[in-house]
């Protein structure tokens, strides 16, 4: 953690879940208080990233993928953020799927020059589906060979987190950014909103658009710097469980805000899988949404 006075308190910068984080709190504190108190939040974070890393082979989520065919005993936070992929499944219909982690054998984006062919997704896809999961408040049952990855909300629940532990330790003005993925229990110290950066598709680095945020989440999902160009043809990383390709035709970022972070991420991820009408589908959630194509 490295911490920086500003103009109005402190910024905490760290790294975890493979992004660039930051925790911005606009409060008048020692510096050992800042940093003890943003380390907290830092700790809580790397502790959901410990937990439910697919990387880490002692993490529940690598218990549960090595004891697939039988049944796993789980607790009542693991629960909570199975039942939100489930949700994810639920509402888009299968295109999302926690299970569809093993597509990542084929589909690797980074560094791939080519594509599968049909008959090596075709291979994977008996593996995948959330049907094929039992689900309860104390166990999980894969079937053999499959695999769950919560890539997709693993983030987004981190940055709530963060939020709330940040209101039980009385930062009353504290904004949690984990990649983008964004989470505040209150507005600024001077009652204004939060100033949000919206990178620019196009440009790495460059912001497109600023919007503001009072209380709540915001979270951003695309494609743009995450693809892979083969012959001419550009396919994003987001795939549609149901077929194991990438989705064609939509946005190259959506950004969503909404009462906190896991709603607007799903609401974000979910408007990327309905591909071309993903205006259409923000429009009827009634939240506020940033589209660049």
């Amino acid at each position: 953690m490295q911490l920086q006075a500003t103009e109005h308190g402190w910024a905490g910068y760290f790294q975890a879940m493979a992004s660039p984080c930051m925790i911005l709190l606009e409060q008048a504190l020692p510096y050992e208080q800042a940093y003890q108190n943003l380390m907290h939040l830092a700790q809580e974070v790397w502790r959901i990233e410990h937990k439910y890393s697919r990387y880490q082979s002692d993490s529940v989520l690598s218990h549960i993928n090595q004891n697939a065919g039988q049944v796993t005993a789980i607790d009542t936070e693991t629960y909570q953020l199975l039942f939100v992929a489930q949700l994810l499944w639920q509402l888009s219909a299968g295109r999302f799927d926690a299970t569809s982690g093993v597509l990542r054998r084929v589909w690797r984006f980074k560094g791939q020059n080519s594509i599968p062919t049909q008959e090596q997704i075709n291979e994977l896809l008996p593996f995948v589906g959330w049907d094929k999961v039992k689900l309860t408040t104390e166990h999980i049952k894969l079937q053999r060979g499959m695999q769950l990855d919560l890539g997709g909300v693993g983030k987004e629940y981190a940055a709530d987190r963060c939020a709330h532990l940040a209101g039980e330790l009385g930062l009353d003005h504290c904004l949690i950014n984990l990649g983008g993925d964004i989470a505040t229990d209150g507005r600024r110290a001077n009652g204004e909103a939060w100033q949000i950066g919206i990178e620019d598709s196009q440009q790495v680095g460059k912001v497109g658009q600023t919007v503001p945020l009072l209380q709540g989440g915001m979270a951003t999902s695309g494609d743009s710097f995450r693809f892979v160009e083969v012959g001419g043809q550009r396919y994003s990383h987001i795939l549609d469980a149901r077929t194991g390709w990438p989705v064609t035709g939509a946005p190259r970022s959506v950004t969503v805000a909404a009462p906190n972070c896991t709603e607007a991420g799903m609401l974000s991820t979910l408007a990327l899988l309905h591909d071309a009408a993903a205006e259409p589908f923000l429009k009827q959630s009634g939240r506020p949404f940033w589209l660049q194509w």
